[in-house]
């Protein structure tokens, strides 16, 4: 983010955002240390998020728990794996985490009240959810691998995420019959960055997986404040994916906080705690969000974790995520949880069932899905209307690039 103030300024709201850490977020007690009144601290740390600022100390409670607290550079990256890794060697759990590292409360997983209104005006075509996930942002994808297919890359990347929003915003609004909405629900599915868990990403990437982490949040602060400007208010349930953990092997315990998605999600939380009261987040440690919308209940999960393997060569992921989906319900069932809907990503294939929806990517068809033969499909993501008495009506995939744009791979061998 960048700023016009001058040095005096910075090193006011720093060590204003700083106080706030070495009291751990007693405001009362940093503005009286930093000779403020309460007002003018609140502008302070108001301001201080607005540009970009992070802490630089750390909480007194978090010094034998965490080697550092901000990383700016690449050569910080180790610091900041070896700072989860030894949070949990020492058992500190992920509400102390969200508390002493993000500066967030103990996590509530109940969604807004205006998701709750069983009721909204007649002609309503009813609340829009828009699921963004497997960007896997960082990646790249050759477009000379690729056959001239896709290409992928963090530019491209940003593109496509202002599409899937100018088109969110086109479609609730000029393609609706009285398009009045109390707010829309925004959620994040996972692998939102590449990761690092192959050796081949770690040699093909574009840089480092925590400037993917810092580069994301900027592209996803614009894409929740244009949302927020259209729609007044956003909830944001989250789920974290599989590329996004810090380590190679799949993880049981402490799986959210070492997962760079989590991690992503706790900083977006932290931001419009300062910035918008209009938006709110469900960023759980669980594998799964549960939230209701109009009476409806949903589980979002990534889809890596639904106890089912393997597809089918003429069906497809249909198989698997149909048994999944039974899978998962029935386990929520035995809790006496209903759920009558269950959104993921993970597949990079966009699906409609009849108790479920898939998302497609939008990092889009790449070279591991063309070495397993899988059917190219175009950068896409879903998005759908949750009415009251209805429960999902409209449900339409939102193409992230022209369509009618191909590349002719034959190769033609002339005379002479």
């Amino acid at each position: 983010m960048t700023d016009n103030i001058s040095k005096e300024e910075r090193a006011r709201l720093q060590s204003a955002l700083d106080a706030l850490v070495i009291y751990e977020n007693n405001k009362q007690a940093a503005a009286d240390y930093c000779n403020m009144p309460r007002s003018t601290y609140r502008d302070a740390l108001q301001k201080a998020s607005m540009i970009g600022l992070r802490p630089t100390v750390l909480p007194p409670d978090a010094e034998a728990k965490v080697t550092e607290l901000t990383v700016k550079h690449k050569q910080e990256i180790t610091d900041l794996k070896k700072q989860l890794k030894a949070s949990v060697e020492e058992n500190v759990s992920a509400d102390m985490i969200r508390q002493s590292i993000f500066g967030l409360l103990e996590h509530e997983p109940s969604p807004p009240n205006w998701t709750l209104k069983p009721h909204m005006n007649p002609g309503n075509p009813g609340t829009p959810t828009l699921l963004l996930s497997d960007w896997h942002y960082g990646e790249v994808v050759s477009l000379e691998e690729m056959g001239g297919i896709n290409e992928y890359n963090r530019e491209i990347a940003k593109v496509r995420m202002k599409t899937a929003v100018d088109k969110t915003i086109d479609l609730c609004f000029n393609h609706m019959v009285n398009p009045t909405y109390e707010g829309i629900v925004l959620a994040l599915g996972g692998d939102m960055v590449g990761g690092e868990i192959h050796p081949e990403l770690a040699e093909t990437n574009d840089g480092y997986t925590m400037e993917h982490v810092f580069d994301l949040f900027d592209m996803l602060v614009w894409v929740i404040d244009k949302l927020a400007e259209k729609f007044g208010n956003v909830y944001i349930p989250c789920c974290f994916g599989n590329h996004g953990r810090n380590s190679q092997m799949y993880r049981f315990k402490g799986a959210a906080v070492n997962n760079y998605d989590w991690q992503l999600y706790c900083w977006l939380e932290r931001h419009y705690n300062v910035t918008n009261p209009n938006v709110k987040f469900s960023v759980p440690t669980t594998y799964d969000t549960l939230y209701k919308l109009h009476g409806w209940d949903y589980v979002l999960t990534h889809g890596d974790r639904l106890g089912v393997r393997g597809g089918d060569g003429v069906i497809g992921l249909v198989g698997p995520v149909t048994r999944g989906i039974k899978k998962l319900k029935a386990s929520y069932a035995s809790q006496n949880i209903n759920v009558d809907y269950v959104i993921m990503g993970h597949w990079h294939q966009r699906l409609r069932l009849r108790d479920g929806i898939v998302n497609g990517s939008g990092k889009g068809y790449d070279e591991f899905a063309a070495g397993h033969r899988f059917e190219p499909e175009p950068p896409q993501q879903c998005l759908w209307w949750t009415h009251p008495s209805y429960g999902i009506t409209y449900e339409v995939p939102l193409f992230l690039e022209d369509q009618r744009k191909r590349t002719n791979k034959w190769v033609e061998l002339l005379d002479g």
